[in-house]
């Protein structure tokens, strides 16, 4: 399912709130704040299937782990399993970054 999720189908989601459960099960709660397309769009001349991006969630209070995959679950979505890497510390709480390529 993730090869074929696009910018799109974040964008539409996007300030709505995520479960994000880590390796160690334990679970918080994560709003989309931010989806940014990167990179060539795809053409007849590249063989890139879906232009990629990157989508930002923040996580409030003083949460912090470190870069891991998890499990990220949303009812339009249903479950993900993403990579998600830590970019600091925020206003409120801390953000972390899925890349999508």
């Amino acid at each position: 399912m993730l090869e074929k999720l696009t910018s799109t189908d974040f964008k539409s989601l996007l300030n709505e709130t995520f479960q994000v459960k880590l390796q160690s099960e334990e679970q918080f709660s994560a709003d989309l704040i931010e989806v940014t397309e990167v990179g060539q769009e795809p053409n007849e001349e590249n063989s890139i299937i879906r232009r990629a991006f990157s989508a930002i969630f923040h996580i409030k209070g003083d949460t912090f782990f470190p870069q891991q995959i998890c499990s990220v679950e949303h009812e339009t979505l249903g479950s993900l399993t993403l990579f998600l890497v830590p970019l600091g510390p925020a206003k409120d709480g801390t953000r972390y970054e899925a890349m999508f390529t």
